[in-house]
């Protein structure tokens, strides 16, 4: 029974890590990790020209696929206050924050005054 338990729990742990490793977006994680242990040696060199062409031909529209198919993914939409007061809030708060933070770190006097606004504005 106990062997059985064990059998079944290691074929469940191996079909998930299979499908983990199977996923395109964990195998490119997994690449460019080799990548930039082996052959970039950790130093900031790009791509050679033609594979960066290609990465970039193929990572272009990846964005906004993602949010496609995310949408695309749902079940069925609900939107409610709680979630769209919590949406709200975490926009205020994070703006609220950062201009805080800018305000806060920014000299007064180093900066020209054109660039002190640009940079307050960036966060709203």
């Amino acid at each position: 029974q106990h062997s059985a338990d064990a059998g079944r729990r290691r074929d469940a742990i191996w079909k998930v890590l299979v499908s983990i490793l199977r996923n395109p977006l964990i195998a490119a994680a997994f690449i460019g990790l080799a990548y930039n242990a082996g052959i970039n040696r950790g130093q900031q060199k790009p791509l050679p020209g033609l594979l960066a062409d290609c990465v970039n031909l193929l990572a272009g529209p990846f964005e906004m696929m993602a949010l496609f198919l995310t949408g695309a993914s749902l079940g069925s939409f609900k939107l409610s206050v709680w979630s769209t007061a919590l949406a709200a809030a975490k926009v205020g708060v994070c703006a609220v924050t950062s201009f805080a933070l800018v305000s806060y770190m920014l000299p007064s006097n180093g900066l020209e005054q054109g660039m002190q606004k640009e940079l307050a504005k960036f966060t709203f």
